[in-house]
Parts: structure tokens; sequence; C-alpha cells
């Protein structure tokens, strides 16, 4: 199954420091935000945790994505030749299979931006077909269109502040 892995934690910098801050367990997000563990087994439970509740995010966004795809579809006879529309589709798509599928030591960050850009696309395209179906006062089409804006717009404001209320966490900051 496809999912969204957090794996970027990184041991602290001295371990016998007298700095607190230096003796902690970093799990940076791509947010960027460092979530902060006083020990590996925390950070690695907290590691699992968001990478379950990142890959219930993409799975969301994917049935969001169907959502919009079908909206648009419905919308189609409206269209002229010069759709704007099947570009944004493109591009979440494309977005949400990145997010899948990105590897490497920034993996974390590319994923996040990947997600995040899938979401836009998503609200872009929902908002103008709301402006499609406030012309052809459609009330309906119009309403689940704004729906489903709104649900991006939810998801996107989580993506911004995950990580920033975790409790078992010595604190987070914001990455450099």
């Amino acid at each position: 199954m496809k999912r969204v892995k957090v794996d970027s934690l990184q041991p602290p910098a001295d371990p016998h420091s007298a700095i607190v801050a230096r003796t902690l367990y970093e799990v940076p997000l791509g947010n960027h935000v460092v979530v902060r563990f006083s020990s590996k087994r925390q950070a690695l439970a907290w590691q699992a945790d968001a990478t379950r509740q990142l890959t219930d995010m993409l799975l969301s966004c994917n049935l969001m994505l169907v959502e919009a795809f079908t909206a648009y579809r419905m919308a189609w006879p409206y269209f002229d030749a010069g759709d704007a529309l099947q570009p944004l589709v493109r591009d979440a798509e494309a977005a949400l299979e990145r997010a899948a599928k990105v590897g490497g030591p920034n993996a974390i960050f590319h994923r996040w931006r990947a997600l995040s850009e899938a979401l836009r696309c998503m609200r872009q395209m929902a908002m103008e077909l709301v402006k499609v179906y406030m012309v052809k006062s459609h009330a309906v089409p119009r309403h689940q269109c704004q729906v489903l804006a709104e649900r991006c717009g939810e998801l996107l404001t989580a993506l911004d502040h995950f990580g920033t209320d975790v409790d078992s966490a010595k604190g987070y900051r914001p990455a450099p």
C-alpha cells in the first residue's frame, strides 16, 4: 500500500552535553517543524504514529481527488476547448504519486510539498467548479464543490500545524 513514511529521526547532537536541547532526539517534518523527544523509544513511537496519520491524509487526498475528478467530468460539457481544469487534474494526480514514492535523505520535505501541492490543486479545481456552477445555477453540485474546497483547506491547515501539539514531546521548534 502507498504511504507517506516519516523516517527522519536524528540522534542527539551530544548525548552527554549539559545543554538539554543537545541531548534530545529530533524528528524534522516537512512543514519546517522539528519535534523533540527525550528518548529514542518515544521518538520512534511518535514517528510511527505520524506515518499513520500522514498516510491517512494521503488516502483522504486520493478520495478527494476522486470527488474532484467526478465533479470535473460532470461539468465537462460546460467548458470550452481551452479547458483550464485538466492541467490541475494532472498536477494533483502527479503530486499524489510523488508524495507516495519520493525517497532520499530529504524525502519527508519532498513528500510534504507534494501532498500540499495536490491539495492546493484540488482546492483550486473545486473553486473553479464553484464558479462554473454558480453561473449555471446548479445549487447541489456547487455546494458539493464548496465542501470539497473547504475539506482541502482543512487538510492543508492540518499539514501546516502537524507536529506542533505532540503530548510526549519535549517541545518543537521551527526548522532553520
